[in-house]
């Protein structure tokens, strides 16, 4: 029972209590419900995180742990969806963002989300973590690397130094 924000009939839904979410192209913001997670360190900065993954499973998945850790979220599934939500107004504190998917990679989108001024912290996430793989994503842009399965501690981590770097 999430909230929903579609544009042009893509859906990013979100965590959270149900609570509509619009977007349109002039809003500066996002907003969600505050998350209701069992850490408080992201909770009281009410941050927003956009998952971005093809397979619906793993988005729901990091959406559960993201919760958990007190952050509320939206997703997509391919990174075009995610460049349009920025393009659309939508800000965001942390990203994760898939390497492989349909219609747009990471790769790219990074690429373009870089290239627009997107300054969140971009995390990659991917199963294949091949050296040469991770290089490729860090230099399309993002600032730290996961593999699949994510650990809950790791991005703990990465979430208690964005809120530090806030407050």
């Amino acid at each position: 029972m999430g909230a929903s924000i579609s544009k042009k009939n893509k859906e990013a839904t979100s965590t959270g209590t149900g609570d509509a979410l619009s977007v349109e192209a002039n809003s500066p913001t996002l907003k969600g419900s505050e998350g209701q997670g069992s850490d408080d360190f992201a909770t009281k900065n009410k941050m927003l995180a956009l998952v971005v993954d093809d397979n619906c499973v793993i988005r729901r998945i990091h959406k559960m742990l993201l919760t958990k850790l007190g952050v509320d979220s939206l997703d997509v599934e391919n990174g075009k969806q995610a460049v349009d939500l920025f393009l659309a107004g939508g800000k965001f504190d942390i990203v994760l963002m898939d390497r492989e998917m349909p219609v747009m990679n990471g790769i790219e989108a990074t690429k373009i989300l870089r290239s627009m001024g997107m300054k969140t912290k971009i995390v990659g996430v991917s199963a294949n973590s091949e050296k040469k793989d991770i290089k490729e994503f860090m230099d399309a842009g993002i600032d730290e690397f996961l593999p699949k399965p994510i650990d809950r501690a790791k991005l703990a981590a990465i979430i208690d130094n964005i809120d530090e770097s806030v407050v």
